[in-house]
């Protein structure tokens, strides 16, 4: 739980220096190194319930019933169905698509008629908060 803003820790990342007049962080003085994170897959997952997804990048955010998440990761699962189970933590997938050589899984999870969870991996970048390269407002 280190990661979101209610229990941040700067100090994971950086010197826990002080400015010693305002007692502020002196985060702004510290040396970054960055470089571009080449992911092999790209997902958009929505759900009823809360849920936390195990990957390499994710960012989680509320719904007026439940949740939604943009996900990417290096290695992509083997099984897409098993990896969405966990995923939402339900036991059975009611419905699976994929499609391997156009790099296309879809798993939707119905709760007495309705759709409780789905999960959408496009073979391209299809993250909706972040344009996917190129100019800003484009969709993978």
């Amino acid at each position: 739980m280190d990661e979101t803003a209610a229990t941040g820790r700067i100090d994971a990342l950086v010197r826990g220096l002080t400015d010693p007049h305002s007692g502020q962080p002196a985060s702004k003085s510290v040396s970054v190194a960055i470089r571009p994170f080449a992911t092999r897959w790209y997902g958009f997952a929505v759900a009823d319930r809360a849920f936390r997804p195990d990957c390499q990048y994710w960012a989680r955010a509320p719904l007026p019933s439940g949740m939604q998440a943009e996900m990417a990761g290096i290695d992509a699962p083997e099984d897409w169905a098993t990896w969405a189970d966990r995923l939402f933590g339900r036991s059975v997938h009611q419905m699976y698509c994929s499609d391997p050589g156009r790099g296309l899984h879809r798993v939707a999870f119905l709760d007495r008629g309705r759709l409780a969870a789905a999960l959408f991996v496009p073979r391209t970048c299809s993250l909706v908060t972040q344009p996917c390269g190129g100019k800003p407002g484009r969709r993978g």
